[in-house]
């Protein structure tokens, strides 16, 4: 017969010899345990799937399955001495083939100091799967009753290894109902930094999990390492006071032996190896002394904490607890796994299909992966699909001043009820200025720059404390970039009226239009693209906010970008509302017209055109301009020439005596088109081109084609001239215009 030890570790026994210490996967072990917790009964498969993988498709799940029942036989039995019994539907030990300790303990109950003695401490330290943890907790409960039904007896006899000499400490971490979910590896990464790093504070935005983590990671220490562990709340605290009251009732000290009592408790032997002070924002200043004192008296003591601000003392190492939102496939499947988990205790059919899962991964996205999101979001699965979440996120627009019934719950603490409590939370801990320049951050969507700080009249001292505050996520090194947690930026939107918001976003158009005409014309298009959507943004709100004018030169100022990497349609239709509410533009009509023609609708090009040619009048450089965007889009269109050359060279008359380099560089591009499409490459424009031409171009991200199309093309090798007509040709014209 084989013996399990299941309580206070692992090992299995044969013949009285430990044969194995671990087992070669996670799957082994806890299938190996949940069959000997109920060995009698018949477990049927699909329940062993659903433990030991949750959420895992049921053909998956049946092929894991397999291979680890053929691990277990394979190490654990002998002919002589079979295990396992299984049919296709269910699996079960053979009576007499194993014998747990669990069982030992639960069969000796009614003798409490017999049972006492086969106790060895918690289940499976280590693993936290829900129905572990669950069957941990009840085995606990009843070996911790068992010194109330024998008064009598000495304590020593109910003091069990390894756990059994710091039991009070554990009794001060909050023990969880719900399964843990984080990224592979992260836990098992800060365990390792323990006890090397004594001060380790767990900063992020407000709902991303750091007092679970920290908690959890407390759990870890407490059963693999069998550290004593405890944790003070600090929520309430805002003063020394209260501070000491929360530190004696994490390290179980009666209450008013103050700080005295505190350090020596700590000075024990055996005494509290690792504290949680959980929410330390609230009394940053107080916290920071009384982690300094602790650490002073207590050499072995480790402290976790957790806070939306570092406490900035010495020997402080801060841990980014990021949201489960990220480019990386184990971030994104654990966001998923802790929604689907979520949604089960509401919906238990509730699984991740074809039908539902891009709606779901979405969903996820949109919410920044917030844990506290994904959860006020799961619980509500009953009444609406992830899909109907998503459309009813997404109609309320970037600039919506409400947020999703969905986002609360009301039967949560205060604080952690809903996205608006998270923001009473954090907003306390702001003053005035650094609050108000918060406010107008969050008309940004999306990334924003410190010149955009500084345009809304922010500092650098102020955007510093909205990090320090975990309100603001700083990326880059180079050039730093600066966004709100969507879910965040649309709280604060919500507590702001609507003409602030219209005035900060003018306000942002302007600065935006003045940074692109500081712009040289050899500036690197990364360096426009770093603003881009930030732009598109502020022009798609622009006729709604009445300031169409800007954001018609906005949309004119950052047009290297369009040029560059192209666009959607609906910079094409929101140009044109622009356009019909701003004073008439002709450089906006040829933009619209050159933006139409790249998607295609060639008609609303050359309407667009015409529209520029009309609008500019006499003046020579927007009239040039028309001229030859007309051109373009004709020549561009069939690949005739369209009585083009007239116009095209009073275009380059009229961009010489306006000063206007890049649209001589394109005049003298469609002349050179209408040559090589005529087949008379000799009759390219042979003087008056190269450097206006070179000029341009350098502005331009593609590579230079001028010398197909000319003069090389005359005199050079039959495969120049093949590239000058496949330039010229209406499938790839687009393609062969730098600077367009």
């Amino acid at each position: 017969m084989l013996r399990l030890r299941l309580l206070g570790g692992f090992h299995i026994k044969r013949a009285g010899q430990v044969e194995h210490t671990r087992l070669p996967s996670r799957a082994a072990t806890l299938l190996l345990a949940r069959l000997a917790l109920q060995p009698t009964r018949q477990h049927p498969r699909e329940e062993l799937i659903e433990l030991l993988w949750p959420g895992v498709e049921l053909d998956t799940g049946r092929n894991r399955l397999r291979q680890t029942l053929s691990t277990l036989r394979a190490l654990l039995e002998t002919p002589q001495a079979p295990l396992l019994q299984a049919d296709r539907s269910q699996i079960s030990l053979l009576p007499g083939a194993l014998a747990a300790d669990v069982q030992d303990f639960e069969n000796a109950l009614a003798t409490p100091a017999t049972a006492a003695s086969f106790y060895g401490g918690e289940l499976l330290p280590g693993h936290f799967d829900d129905w572990v943890v669950a069957e941990r907790h009840r085995l606990t409960a009843l070996a911790e009753a068992l010194p109330a039904r024998m008064p009598s007896l000495p304590p020593s006899l109910f003091r069990t290894a390894p756990t059994s000499a710091l039991p009070s400490f554990a009794t001060s971490l909050p023990r969880y109902l719900t399964r843990y979910f984080a990224p592979p590896g992260r836990l098992a990464a800060l365990a390792a930094r323990l006890p090397q790093l004594r001060l380790l504070t767990f900063i992020g935005p407000g709902g991303v999990g750091k007092t679970r983590l920290a908690v959890e990671l407390a759990w870890q220490q407490f059963s693999q390492l069998d550290w004593s562990c405890g944790m003070a709340a600090l929520a309430e605290v805002r003063d020394d006071a209260s501070l000491v009251a929360a530190l004696e009732r994490a390290v179980t000290i009666a209450r008013g032996g103050g700080w005295p009592a505190i350090e020596a408790t700590l000075q024990e032997p055996g005494g509290l190896r690792l504290l949680v002070l959980d929410n330390a924002e609230q009394a940053i200043g107080v916290v920071a002394q009384a982690v300094q004192r602790l650490l002073a008296v207590a050499p072995h003591l480790c402290l976790l904490v957790t806070s939306r601000h570092a406490l900035e003392v010495d020997g402080e190492t801060l841990v980014d607890v990021l949201p489960l939102a990220s480019a990386e496939n184990a971030a994104q499947d654990t966001a998923q796994a802790l929604f689907i988990d979520r949604a089960r205790a509401v919906r238990a059919d509730f699984h991740a299909s074809r039908d539902n899962q891009a709606a779901l991964t979405e969903l996820i996205r949109e919410l920044d992966g917030l844990p506290l999101a994904l959860e006020l979001a799961a619980a509500r699965v009953r009444s609406f699909s992830p899909a109907q979440m998503l459309e009813q996120w997404r109609s309320l627009g970037t600039h919506s001043e409400t947020l999703p019934a969905w986002l609360s719950n009301s039967t949560r603490a205060p604080r952690h009820a809903s996205v608006a409590g998270l923001l009473d939370w954090s907003l306390a801990l702001l003053g005035p200025a650094p609050r108000e320049l918060l406010e107008r951050l969050a008309t940004l969507p999306g990334a924003f720059a410190l010149a955009d700080v500084q345009a809304l009249d922010g500092t650098p001292a102020l955007l510093n404390e909205l990090a320090s505050h975990s309100l603001v996520q700083v990326g880059g090194d180079a050039e730093p970039r600066y966004r709100m947690l969507e879910l965040l930026r649309r709280g604060v939107l919500a507590r702001v009226g609507t003409t602030e918001q219209r005035a900060t976003r003018h306000a942002l158009r302007v600065a935006l239009c003045n940074w692109a005409a500081s712009l040289g014309l050899h500036t690197p298009i990364t360096a426009w693209a770093m603003r881009r959507d930030q732009a598109r943004a502020l022009i798609a709100s622009a006729a709604d906010d009445g300031d169409a004018d800007t954001g018609l030169r906005l949309t004119l100022a950052l047009r290297p970008c369009w040029e560059s990497d192209g666009v959607d349609r609906s910079l094409v239709d929101q140009l044109g509302t622009l356009l019909q509410l701003a004073p008439p533009s002709s450089a906006g009509h040829e933009l619209r017209a050159q933006l139409a023609f790249t998607h295609g609708d060639r008609a609303l090009a050359l309407a667009a055109a015409e529209r520029a040619l009309e609008l500019a009048g006499t003046d020579p450089g927007p009239r040039a301009a028309a001229l030859v965007r007309r051109a373009w889009v004709l020549l561009a269109g069939d690949n005739r020439e369209q009585g083009q050359t007239g116009p095209l060279e009073k275009a380059i008359a009229l961009a010489r005596r306006a000063g206007d380099v890049p649209t001589q560089a394109r005049a003298w591009q469609q002349l050179a088109a209408i040559a090589v499409s005529r087949n008379q490459p000799a009759q390219a424009p042979a003087s008056g081109w190269p450097r206006p031409m070179a000029m341009a171009s350098a502005n331009s991200t593609l590579p230079t084609p001028w010398q197909w199309r000319t003069r090389r093309a005359a005199t050079g090798p039959p495969r120049w001239q093949r590239r000058s007509r496949r330039c010229a040709s209406p499938m790839h014209a687009n393609t062969c215009m730098p600077g367009r």
